[in-house]
């Protein structure tokens, strides 16, 4: 029989204010029409739209996502489910883990794992091959500027209020992903991301004007994959004490990519100065 200290902690409820309860959504029926809603409500249509459905192990998952899926053919929509069980670690490794919190002097309440993450129970690799699957949209479901090549136009977006909020994005008239930006020495900011289609680059931009807008004449290559391939990119860089700027990158020496092709790192150098020349911009 348990024991608690008030009644407070036996009921265990939560108080919920109007505006909360209005915005909740309840009934299985309801649940699956408000996703598909919002799945065609989407701003790109071309565009697919990922959605994680999360809830307690003991629902009849089977038959809820049988019922979603009847109800997205009705709507002409496409379903693909993927399943993540699957991509956390094993009972005994997730029991490793939890042991030290939950055998305690107090094993009805245990130990609040403060520095505790989801990740910590997957298994990396599992996720590394769901994220890449999630990624991989057969070409003739893509947009038109990202059926050549790997990639798509950058989207920007903006926030005054520390992250709370964010503005509509914007595509920006740069093709290619993923970016990294850097704040110059200068006050100027650095924009540096792959083009993943041919001829397969590192390249380089500023912005004058706190990323409002990007100048096309410092626009640069900052190294050309030759032979090249799609999986290559997500650049970093930092600025040294003498103002140059270290760019690091990975990719292939090769047109074929695989784990046993040759790949690595790479690394080029530059800085703002080469960028704003107006000759030799490569």
């Amino acid at each position: 029989m348990p024991l608690y200290e008030s009644k407070k902690f036996a009921e265990n409820t939560i108080a919920v204010d109007e505006a909360c309860r209005a915005a909740l959504t309840i009934g299985s029926e309801a649940v699956l029409q408000t996703i598909l809603d919002r799945v065609a409500r989407r701003d790109d249509p071309r565009r697919p739209l990922r959605v994680a459905c999360d809830g307690w192990y003991g629902l009849d998952w089977p038959a809820i996502l049988e019922r979603l899926g009847q109800k997205a053919a009705d709507a002409g929509l496409t379903l693909d489910v993927r399943p993540v069980a699957g991509i956390f670690k094993s009972r005994e490794a997730i029991a490793d883990y939890t042991r030290a919190f939950t055998e305690t002097a107090d094993p009805g309440f245990g130990v609040v794992n403060t520095d505790g993450h989801i990740a910590d129970l997957m298994d990396a690799a599992k996720v590394a091959a769901l994220r890449a699957d999630l990624d991989t949209i057969p070409v003739e479901q893509r947009p038109a500027e990202a059926k050549v090549g790997y990639g798509y136009f950058l989207y920007q977006t903006e926030s005054t209020d520390s992250g709370r909020t964010w503005s509509a994005p914007v595509r920006l008239s740069l093709w290619g992903h993923p970016p990294y930006l850097l704040r110059l020495k200068s006050g100027n900011i650095l924009l540096v991301y792959g083009y993943r289609r041919p001829p397969w680059e590192i390249r380089a931009v500023l912005s004058r004007d706190e990323g409002r807008t990007w100048d096309m004449t410092t626009l640069r290559t900052v190294h050309t994959f030759d032979p090249g391939s799609y999986d290559m990119g997500y650049p970093v860089a930092t600025q040294l004490a003498d103002g140059s700027i270290v760019c690091a990158f990975y990719g292939y020496s090769t047109a074929d990519v695989g784990e046993k092709m040759p790949h690595g790192i790479f690394v080029s150098v530059f800085d703002e100065a080469w960028m704003v020349m107006q000759k030799n911009r490569k």
